[in-house]
């Protein structure tokens, strides 16, 4: 059954476009969104017309986004690891042009995007616009969300059926696509409303989201600049990293670990608008100066897009419920098939994991000892940022009561050992190239760490970085307090 890897799936999409890495992409789009257009032009708008228009951008930028990961995550698993390397820079490229593009719009340039009309160069143009922005918004975010992707979505075209493993890339995809699409909808309403209650100062409001463009672009460019000259060690003493980091994080925890009722809500309102972009739009059809060839274009794409959403609420429904129950283990499954209860969450997986010096290991063979695991890669600047600012302080505090193990997703040994040395923590390396037991976990961002007690059972798990005082609390709170002998009666 893979309700699971599903259910998993479309969570880690709906969080895709919240990661750290490309955290200020995000308001990077809806300020391209918001400069986009003709302002005269779209006060005498229908609200029809503009929700046409937002599923015709969400969906070019889904796409768009979908493609970055697809092709990477394609290369990867076929061995072509040098896509790892570009990665940083093709990032920074990516800020650099964020950054020009701001410019520009402070200068007086006006982006073009409309919906497709016949024998109109200008909208096309301005399409591809939304789509090399998408694929700028991909590049942006691979570092921190490529192992995800890679975890939960590519490995199971090898480890799973050609059906499971396309099923799985198409419910990423839907989670993803879902986000960006209620985003862009509510950006459209919004921008309409502005522009109809604010007609005179609406020529600020390009100015204004090319000022937000530039400050997007010199944020991803200081944040590769960092990482690739001083490492992403040094990003640790940075408050504006801090904070994207904090607002990615809470997004996670918001949307992720939350994904059915989301899901639900979410699909209804990109529902109502698709419903609205169809139906009252079918009236416009028959005035003589509209292009008829262009209103039926558009129809026939809100309702696709509402026959999509409308399978996408039932898939929420039925395989998200699903796959969360699938997610749990029976408890005779830890500890070598002993029968333990989980009064406070469920035993850690059994699943045996290669060591880097080739033997294996399960949860069970730390029987007796509470266990700190990290799952994290090289080329997650958060995850090199963690090791050494939460890990190795808090290693070095309990390393004498609580076992700290490191599970690495899709790096080489001798990258990962470097890493490990370069930071100083010296927890047991484990690897996980195909993602088995992150997704068992029912991981979602990167990096991820679980605490674990000694008689196995899976106390707390947390989707992105801690901080020092985070990590300890959790240790001491849930760890070391726990194990502290009752007095004698």
């Amino acid at each position: 059954m893979f309700e699971a890897p599903l259910a998993l799936a479309f969570g880690a999409g709906l969080v895709a476009t919240l990661n750290p890495c490309g955290f200020a992409m995000l308001p990077a789009y809806l300020s391209f969104f918001m400069g986009s257009g003709s302002s005269a032009a779209e006060s005498d708008q229908p609200r029809s017309e503009s929700l046409r228009r937002a599923f015709v951008v969400g969906g070019v930028m889904s796409v768009a986004f979908i493609a970055v990961f697809g092709i990477a995550g394609l290369a990867i698993t076929l061995g072509f690891r040098a896509v790892i390397d570009w990665i940083p820079w093709l990032a920074l490229i990516v800020g650099i042009g964020i950054g020009a593009l701001g410019i520009a719009m402070l200068l007086g340039y006006e982006l073009t995007v409309g919906l497709p009309k016949a024998k109109r160069a200008s909208t096309n143009g301005g399409l591809r616009s939304v789509f090399a922005f998408g694929v700028s918004y991909g590049v942006a975010s691979l570092s921190c969300t490529l192992p995800v992707f890679l975890s939960v979505v590519a490995t199971q075209l090898t480890t799973s059926s050609l059906a499971g493993g396309v099923a799985t890339f198409v419910a990423y995809g839907l989670g993803m696509s879902m986000m960006l699409l209620t985003v862009t909808i509510v950006m459209a309403l919004g921008k309409q409303t502005i522009v109809a209650r604010f007609r005179r100062s609406i020529r600020y409001v390009n100015r204004i989201a090319g000022g937000i463009l530039v400050l997007a672009g010199a944020y991803i460019v200081w944040f590769w600049t960092t990482t690739l000259s001083s490492g992403a060690g040094a990003l640790n003493d940075s408050s504006a990293f801090r904070f994207s980091e904090s607002l990615s994080q809470r997004a996670t925890e918001i949307f992720g670990e939350s994904a059915l009722p989301w899901a639900l809500a979410f699909g209804a309102v990109i529902l109502g608008a698709g419903v609205t972009a169809v139906w009252k739009g079918r009236d416009r059809t028959d005035r003589p100066d509209a292009n008829r060839s262009s209103r039926r274009t558009t129809v026939r794409i809100g309702t696709a897009v509402a026959v999509l959403i409308i399978a996408v609420v039932a898939f929420g429904a039925g395989t998200l419920r699903s796959g969360s129950d699938a997610t749990a283990m029976p408890s005779d499954e830890i500890n070598g098939g002993e029968s333990t209860t989980a009064p406070d969450g469920d035993p850690a997986p059994s699943t045996a994991v290669a060591r880097f010096d080739g033997t294996d290991v399960t949860f069970g063979d730390y029987a007796g000892t509470p266990v700190v695991v990290n799952f994290w890669a090289s080329w997650c600047p958060s995850c090199v940022a963690e090791l050494s600012a939460a890990i190795r302080p808090s290693q070095d505090r309990f390393g004498d009561q609580v076992a700290f193990v490191g599970v690495n997703l899709q790096d080489d040994r001798d990258t990962a050992r470097e890493l490990v040395e370069q930071t100083g923590v010296a927890f047991e390396l484990l690897e996980d190239p195909d993602g088995t037991l992150y997704t068992e976990f029912g991981a979602l961002g990167m990096p991820f760490t679980a605490i674990i007690s000694a008689d196995g059972i899976v106390l707390d798990t947390h989707n992105g970085p801690l901080t020092e005082n985070q990590l300890n609390d959790k240790i001491t709170e849930l760890l070391i307090s726990n194990t502290v002998a009752a007095p004698a009666l």
